[in-house]
């Protein structure tokens, strides 16, 4: 595991072209910047799937720009479209990730994080969105100061750290009960378009995979006139299906 492999394009290259080179015949992923990956040349991309690259992991945060330079990401949201084009030219997958409920986020940013993720789904509809998550502060950042000031109480030792995570959703005081709500729903969309598959996958008694298209019918229809509407209030089916997750999937 590698946080940052690509931050020597040089040393990746070397490690590709050696796998390559011994016939070493295994696939693999990795996580990768937007702004490294935008401005990577065709054929380096080609050496990365040669050597089994089928897929890369992109932090791309928001669809909004305001956002993106508030957390200082060091990214556009220009480069993550991009990034998705370069890696369905070169057969690898995206797998990128957003978050919400930042402060001095509004409903605005967040509907343009949505218009991203729809105009991903157009360049590649390969590309995978691996969750809509909600933001989570922590020490030695701008943010963390900032959501203090708006009464976020911090855990007091390190044991209560190790747990607060749990709770977050309790002393998420920078941003409403209301708009909380909302950005939970999305994210429930969001994953459940991502892991429908993944569910259906781990299920292997034949009765139960058939059962398990039946339940989710209603969810589907849901899911899709919510998203292209972007209706996302009274999500009573939603609360069921996070409930549901929480029976049926350990890691929900």
């Amino acid at each position: 595991m590698d946080d940052n492999f690509f931050v020597d394009k040089a040393r990746v290259r070397k490690i590709c072209e050696g796998m390559i080179k011994n016939k070493i015949n295994a696939t693999w992923h990795a996580c990768c910047r937007l702004d490294y990956f935008s401005n990577y040349d065709t054929d380096f991309l080609k050496i990365l799937r040669k050597s089994g690259c089928q897929q890369l992991a992109f932090g791309a945060e928001s669809g909004s720009q305001k956002i993106l330079d508030l957390i200082k990401k060091d990214i556009t949201v220009e480069q993550t479209l991009k990034a998705v084009r370069l890696c369905k030219e070169a057969d690898i997958t995206p797998d990128l990730s957003f978050v919400t409920g930042f402060p001095e986020e509004d409903k605005h940013d967040v509907i343009l994080t949505l218009d991203l993720y729809d105009k991903i789904k157009k360049i590649n509809l390969g590309a995978k969105i691996n969750i809509v998550a909600l933001y989570r502060p922590f020490p030695g950042t701008k943010l963390y100061e900032t959501v203090i000031e708006k009464g976020f109480a911090p855990p007091k030792t390190l044991e209560e750290w190790t747990k607060w995570e749990w709770n977050a959703e309790r002393d998420m005081l920078w941003i409403s009960k209301k708009y909380r709500n909302l950005l939970k729903t999305i994210s429930c969309i969001a994953r459940y378009k991502y892991h429908e598959n993944e569910f259906y996958l781990r299920i292997k008694n034949p009765a139960a995979k058939a059962l398990f298209k039946i339940v989710t019918l209603p969810f589907n229809l849901s899911a899709g006139y919510r998203w292209k509407n972007r209706r996302f209030g009274l999500p009573l089916e939603w609360k069921l299906w996070a409930f549901l997750m929480d029976i049926f999937f350990e890691h929900w």
